[in-house]
């Protein structure tokens, strides 16, 4: 049977948050630094935040809650979404 996990990323989580900035870059060519120091300084009253999903203790996935993101910049049809 598989284990699934979820965990929500502090800004001690070094190595996944760097592993995501590359993720971010090769999906959406967001610069690595850019990611790396958006998650970073995420405040500590929870409503901005990164959670990944794990499989195995294998990262497989990873989402998180935002009020603006840089997608509706580049492509406007996505700005009738309005948190992320």
């Amino acid at each position: 049977m598989f284990e699934i996990k979820y965990q929500i990323l502090t800004k001690d989580d070094h190595d996944i948050i760097d592993l995501i900035a590359g993720w971010y870059f090769v999906e959406w060519n967001i610069p690595k630094q850019h990611t790396i120091e958006k998650v970073k300084g995420f405040p500590r009253n929870g409503k901005h935040f990164q959670v990944i999903m794990t499989l195995d203790d294998i990262l497989v996935a990873t989402g998180g809650h935002y009020y603006h993101v840089g997608l509706p910049d580049r492509e406007p049809k996505f700005s009738i979404y309005k948190n992320w």
